[in-house]
């Protein structure tokens, strides 16, 4: 929720809001991951939705995500 209202408020910072909607998106379209947490999967779907546009997002700047076995 918190994020979401981050990328909602129009104060926010340029580069925080891209930075926020690249991790929901990422997120998001995780496959099983993080399915075990579907309220990335709403979240992301709900933002894209309401036409919210994500910006392109470079897969090696982004910290992998740790799975365990």
């Amino acid at each position: 929720d918190e994020m979401v209202k981050m990328i909602d408020d129009p104060q926010t910072i340029v580069n925080n809001k891209e930075k926020a909607l690249i991790l929901i998106e990422s997120w998001g379209e995780s496959s099983e991951e993080l399915r075990y947490l579907p309220v990335f999967e709403e979240t992301y779907k709900s933002l894209k939705s309401r036409g919210i546009r994500f910006p392109g997002r470079d897969n090696e700047s982004l910290a992998p995500i740790f799975t365990p076995p």
